[in-house]
């Protein structure tokens, strides 16, 4: 094959150029066995068995990098190391509602896949009793209970006697201020002052089977009690019920596990008390197999 002038700068030398056929196979070009080079007539010579698209060409490496002109001011602009970045600082106290002393610190942890990371926060507060991380410590989870400020629970098996809470806000309907209404199943509650807007399911027939199911506008749902996962009496009926899985539309999860306690507190006493504490946290989870954080 005839290989034509070059009519640009920088152009390769005749010993460069290799003839090339389009391998249809390997789906790309492949470069023929050369016999001969005429330079004088240039003429480039290659061996092949049968007949394609050929065409004469050059393989270029590429060019390397410009050598950068020295600058004694290039690194001003270069800010000190900041020991103290990416560590977050618990902020001062400050006054609660009752004149309590508060504070937070939140708990780094590595991103889950499309945001789903569960919050975690260590919480202070001056007026709070002793408890499992010290007094007035505490790292809580997100749970259902039942309001005791209107006295204990009936847990009536026809008619419903008890008033819920999430986190302190209450859950209308209420049961202390209207008269007895049967129970139903599957019965749908909301907060008293709105502002998440979602929907409370509370799920079964009895308050020995309730669980409950949360559903936020965003279609995200969070799973409250189940086994595991919840407080109860000595004849079964549930008094609070834990965070036990978070679930988006796109299935990414993030499940949690807890150490159900029972124990005096203190030292000789004979009046036994329950308690949840959480046990392992397991986030960016979606089917099986799966990867996981925990």
């Amino acid at each position: 094959m005839t290989r034509r002038s070059w009519r640009r700068p920088g152009r390769p030398r005749t010993h460069d150029v290799r003839t090339f056929f389009f391998d249809e196979q390997g789906g790309c070009w492949r470069a023929l066995v050369r016999v001969k080079v005429d330079i004088e007539r240039r003429l480039i010579v290659s061996k092949t068995d049968h007949f394609t698209d050929m065409v004469n060409a050059t393989v270029n490496a590429p060019e390397g990098p410009d050598q950068a002109s020295f600058d004694p001011t290039q690194i001003t602009g270069i800010q000190a190391a900041d020991p103290s970045a990416k560590v977050n600082q618990i902020a001062a106290p400050t006054a609660g509602d009752h004149g309590e002393a508060r504070l937070s610190y939140p708990i780094e942890l590595p991103a889950g896949r499309a945001g789903m990371e569960p919050p975690l926060t260590v919480d202070y507060s001056s007026g709070a009793a002793n408890g499992w991380m010290g007094v007035g410590w505490n790292l809580s989870v997100p749970s259902i209970s039942i309001d005791t400020r209107w006295g204990v629970p009936r847990y009536d098996a026809k008619n419903e006697t008890e008033t819920y809470r999430l986190g302190g806000e209450q859950l209308t309907p209420v049961a202390h201020r209207e008269a007895a209404r049967p129970r139903t199943a599957d019965k749908v509650f909301h907060q008293r002052v709105e502002g998440r807007f979602a929907r409370f399911v509370r799920k079964g027939d009895s308050p020995k089977t309730y669980t409950w199911e949360v559903t936020e506008k965003s279609g995200t749902r969070w799973l409250y009690g189940g086994e595991g996962a919840v407080l109860a009496d000595d004849a079964g009926n549930v008094f609070s019920w834990a965070l036990r899985e978070v679930r988006d539309p796109n299935g990414n999860t993030i499940r949690y596990q807890h150490a159900a306690v029972e124990d005096t507190g203190v030292a000789n006493g004979s009046v036994a008390g329950r308690a949840l504490y959480p046990k392992k946290i397991t986030y960016t989870g979606r089917g099986t197999p799966t990867v996981r954080i925990r």
